[in-house]
């Protein structure tokens, strides 16, 4: 297990996609503001051990987010199309599943990869808290985890849902 761990997070040839999500990550986290008035202030005005323990929390944030959307969306996707071409394909259900197994690696992948991220996020809360209080800490997390992630979390599972209603429509088509 801590072989693979440790290969999910280098940069080989291997895992190409998880340096993807991480470079995704940095890159959305520079379109917030507050991430970047901070990180103006970190790098030209003040070195504050502080500024960068709450950066790299709204980051570890951001890439947990990103992962879990990551994994729902490319395992939605895999079985909506998995559906679709084995209606139609039905002997040949290892050729179906071998086009689509890339989606589902990538799925597992970015699953794989929460429970790490959880836990570096975890041990930079605690850092953060020690120069805040723990409440304190805990609600700057909490904001990271918006209203409109829950909303968007929602809609990736429409291929989810796709499948389910092409499913249930190929089953009431047989009887």
């Amino acid at each position: 297990m801590y072989e693979h761990i440790k290969d999910l997070y280098s940069f080989s040839k291997q895992n190409k996609f998880g340096a993807f999500l991480i470079i995704l990550t940095l890159h959305i986290c520079t379109w917030d503001d507050n991430f970047q008035i901070k990180l103006n202030q970190l790098l030209y005005t003040e070195y504050d051990m502080y500024i960068l323990v709450e950066l790299l929390v709204f980051a570890a944030c951001k890439f947990i987010i990103i992962l879990i959307y990551t994994s729902v969306l490319l395992k939605g996707l895999f079985y909506l199309f998995f559906s679709i071409e084995f209606e139609h394909k039905k002997p040949f259900i290892n050729q179906v599943g071998e086009k689509y197994q890339k989606l589902l690696h990538f799925g597992n992948t970015a699953l794989l990869l929460v429970l790490p991220s959880l836990l570096i996020g975890y041990f930079l809360l605690i850092i953060m808290s020690v120069h805040n209080s723990w409440e304190h800490s805990l609600n700057y997390v909490i904001k990271q985890f918006s209203f409109t992630n829950l909303i968007i979390l929602l809609l990736l599972h429409l291929p989810y849902v796709m499948a389910w209603v092409y499913n249930e429509k190929s089953d009431n088509r047989a009887h």
